[in-house]
């Protein structure tokens, strides 16, 4: 496992806004920052600092992202990180949970 410079920053700010991120989400961001470093460290630092943006946009406005067509849970919510990742999360009072952070080639249905 890489050591990220903008991971492990990430990972002590994350006390400080209103968001939770579980566990499979967090195991998610590191598979993909993993393999991007593996040819270019400076983007796979660059989408851990686009996804800590995207949480921090969520807190300040939960609605931002777009609900799913067809999913079970309304409150759902999901934002498109550069056209190849989207991060599922859900409001619940006021907190933001970070559910999944998937590739859009995945099988999402089936990850959610």
């Amino acid at each position: 496992m890489m050591e990220l410079k903008l991971w492990r920053n990430f990972l002590n700010d994350m006390s400080k806004i209103n968001f939770k991120i579980r566990d499979i989400a967090l195991k998610d961001m590191q598979e993909i920052a993993d393999y991007i470093a593996q040819d270019n460290v400076n983007a796979a630092n660059n989408l851990i600092s686009d996804f800590y943006s995207a949480f921090k946009s969520a807190c300040k406005h939960p609605k931002i992202g777009s609900t799913i067509v067809g999913y079970h849970d309304r409150e759902v919510r999901k934002i498109v990180i550069n056209k190849r990742y989207i991060i599922f999360y859900k409001k619940i009072d006021n907190t933001i949970y970070i559910l999944r952070v998937l590739g859009s080639y995945q099988d999402i249905c089936n990850k959610l």
